[in-house]
């Protein structure tokens, strides 16, 4: 039998003349922001979460990864209160932002972050990922024309809006094409035509509430910087791709020459935060040494890791079947560091499994917990394959590749 290598995870020291970290970010709010490839970085918060032993705030449902969505956020019957003197030092799930409710659970040092997409780009996810398309009769460019040309009229809410109350009122999210983005981060949707509202809610969350907002379309670049702002290491932000849909037309397949236009008129709010907000990351980016060698060296490794992690049934074997860990060389901007099976699985596993074993880990008497015991097993099994877990924190040589 192979002996078992622990990883090395070590807080560097950086080499280069870049931004100098101050203090380690050890709490955090992720806000996700739909369709946005907040899935996949969602991967990235809880692997980081799980490595640092972080108290996470999970769903009181079961199987859910919503704390209280569709609504604005209030702990009251949405989630396993904290232990008595506790507070939570991170948050994946899906929330609408409610900085006044989450700051009287979150730790007192927590760093807020969020992702932007392009809105046009987010419209036409949006679209089709919640079916506004086929409610209309069809998912071709034609469809998408006609509910430019009527957005208010087409915009058609799915049942199970309906029976939260969005057409009642009762939902902070009334649209889930218009403004999704902003709505998420705790924009009203009556004021879509107030310019005094949204110019302070934009500057409410571009530079006064938000610690770093990642832009998707630059997403490498906004991952290492905000590795060098928050004092992570290379190995933390890792990711692997989830939940991609390509789609099979976009806006130059529009007949009509206006659907720009109106598509911006539709997504006003959404568009505007995410100029701002891509603006701000620019002038930071440029204000950075050294910043496109280390993207290329983290595009780099993370190539590598995807390769070598692989789909997650890899992993469904015993410790001798699995492949010898990985070894990423140290670089001018991070440490030597091994990926194994615990740092592929933790990337690969959905959100609700991870989820899960957050909660059974704090809260081992939860009801879901104690029903879905083979659940549980199955998840600890990927993560060790029935070895003792590791201590992701501890520092031991290893040989050099």
């Amino acid at each position: 039998m192979k002996s078992k290598k622990k990883p090395i995870y070590k807080i560097r020291k950086p080499s280069f003349n870049g931004t100098v970290c101050k203090k380690k970010v050890e709490s955090f709010v992720f806000i996700k922001t739909h369709k946005s490839g907040s899935t996949t970085l969602t991967s990235l918060f809880q692997k980081f979460a799980f490595i640092n032993n972080l108290y996470m705030m999970v769903s009181t449902y079961y199987h859910n990864n919503h704390l209280g969505w569709p609504y604005k956020f209030e702990a009251e019957n949405n989630i396993v209160m904290p232990a008595a003197g506790k507070k939570f030092n991170a948050l994946v799930n899906h929330v609408v932002y409610n900085r006044t409710a989450l700051k009287e659970l979150m730790h007192p040092d927590t760093a807020y972050v969020t992702v932007l997409r392009e809105a046009t780009s987010h419209l036409l996810s949006a679209y089709h990922y919640f079916g506004v398309d086929l409610r209309l009769g069809g998912g071709g460019p034609e469809s998408f024309t006609e509910f430019l040309t009527h957005p208010q009229r087409l915009d058609s809410i799915p049942d199970w809006l309906i029976e939260l109350g969005a057409l009642a009122g009762k939902t902070h999210i009334k649209s889930l094409t218009r403004n999704l983005q902003s709505a998420d981060l705790g924009f009203e949707y009556r004021d879509h035509r107030n310019e005094t509202a949204i110019k302070q809610f934009i500057a409410r969350i571009v530079d006064e509430e938000f610690d770093f907002i990642l832009i998707l379309e630059k997403l490498s670049e906004s991952l290492v910087l905000m590795k060098r702002k928050f004092c992570w290491t290379m190995s933390d932000i890792v990711r692997i791709s989830k939940n991609i849909r390509k789609l099979k037309w976009g806006y130059s397949d529009l007949k009509d020459n206006q659907a720009l236009r109106k598509a911006y008129e539709w997504v006003n709010v959404d568009k505007r935060l995410y100029v701002k907000a891509k603006q701000k990351l620019e002038a930071m980016l440029e204000a950075e040494k050294g910043m496109e060698d280390e993207v290329m060296v983290y595009e780099n490794i993370n190539n590598q890791i995807n390769t070598y992690c692989g789909p997650l049934d890899k992993w469904d074997v015993p410790v001798r079947d699995e492949p010898e860990p990985l070894i990423i060389g140290q670089t001018p901007y991070s440490e030597e560091f091994v990926v194994d099976r615990q740092f592929c699985v933790l990337l690969l596993l959905k959100e609700e499994d991870l989820t899960f074993w957050f909660k059974c880990k704090q809260f081992p008497h939860h009801s879901q917990c104690v029903r879905e015991v083979r659940e549980r097993l199955h998840i600890q099994w990927l993560l060790t394959g029935g070895a003792p877990t590791v201590d992701h924190k501890v520092v031991s040589p290893t040989r050099r590749v």
